[in-house]
């Protein structure tokens, strides 16, 4: 009885352990699943509201393909750096999730990144000028989870022709949060 009850302990652990480590990737999987379902009260479980700091380039990420009156609400909202409160996220909801992150989402290889800590899409045609993909990566050290998307243009002397952004979130105490967002170009 008494090395029956180490032994025990000693697969409970392990049970344990390797669930907490697929849990991160399940969470992942919730998530693109609200986001596609638009499914706003599944989708703020990632999110604790207030995000007072979602990132100075936030709202910008959020403007692009809106109509006018949107685009200045949003622009607004960068300019005053506007903490991402739940009746915002629920507002913006289709311009934080829009089409080319919505799409990118879908077609990311979840197992590839489970098994590799990274995975990316193969380039996405929006028209035959613009392209985009998305780069997942996962820093098991620090539960860390990146979301990038990356597009480019191949019209000639088109200003802004690259730009990427990046959604990061962590596990922190067992659940995927998002963090912060980061853009470039």
């Amino acid at each position: 009885m008494k090395k029956v009850i180490p032994l025990l302990l000693l697969l409970l652990f392990a049970i344990t352990t390797h669930a907490q480590t697929a849990t991160w990737i399940d969470q992942l999987k919730e998530f693109r699943s609200a986001v596609y379902q638009r499914d706003k009260e599944k989708a703020k479980q990632f999110f604790k509201f207030p995000v007072a700091n979602p990132g100075a380039s936030f709202w910008s990420a959020c403007s692009g393909y809106n109509d006018e009156e949107t685009g200045k609400k949003l622009t607004a909202l960068a300019q005053k750096e506007a903490p991402l409160t739940e009746k915002l996220f629920v507002l913006y909801f289709d311009q934080i999730f829009h089409k080319q992150f919505v799409t990118s989402f879908l077609k990311l290889k979840t197992s590839e990144l489970y098994e590799k800590g990274q995975t990316q899409t193969p380039d996405i045609e929006d028209d035959s000028e613009h392209f985009y993909l998305m780069i997942a990566k996962y820093d098991a050290a620090t539960g860390d989870l990146s979301l990038t998307i990356r597009g480019r243009s191949t019209v000639e002397g088109e200003d802004g022709g690259e730009y990427s952004y990046q959604y990061k979130f962590r596990v922190i105490n067992g659940q995927l949060t998002f963090i912060t967002t980061f853009i470039a170009g």
